[in-house]
């Protein structure tokens, strides 16, 4: 059998040998292709009963192979973040990004910098009349 991990989308792992080939996507059920009737990998076939000895020989070899090439359960392939954890992850950065702004004493709505903006402009126009004056 040989070993395989993809770290694309989604990330998974699992093992091939000369007819099936075995495929473990994190968060997901496992899934298995019998190559040789079905060399595209349509039809997923895991779910047949008549597959549960397959299954378990595969699984066998696949945890037999994560053993031979050294790899760590760690650095097995993790699920890709769904739409939802993506979100909330950049509304947390956002919020965390308000609030160092804020402690700094920086503004931070549009109507803040635009105040802050104009108070620059004329302490600017102010020095400009005093040098003038000089």
């Amino acid at each position: 059998a040989q070993w395989y991990s993809y770290w694309s989308n989604p990330n998974h792992h699992g093992i091939r040998t000369e007819r099936y080939t075995y495929i473990k996507v994190p968060g997901h059920d496992v899934e298995l292709y019998d190559r040789k009737i079905d060399p595209d990998q349509f039809n997923n076939i895991a779910a047949n009963p008549e597959n549960v000895e397959i299954l378990k020989n595969l699984e066998k070899q696949l945890q037999e192979k994560i053993i031979e090439v050294g790899i760590a359960e760690e650095q097995l392939p993790k699920p890709n973040p769904t739409t939802e954890e993506i979100n909330s992850r950049n509304d947390k950065k956002e919020k965390d990004k308000r609030s160092r702004e804020t402690s700094e004493g920086e503004p931070v709505t549009q109507e803040q910098k635009a105040i802050k903006r104009a108070a620059r402009r004329a302490k600017k126009i102010e020095q400009t009349k005093e040098e003038q004056s000089r």
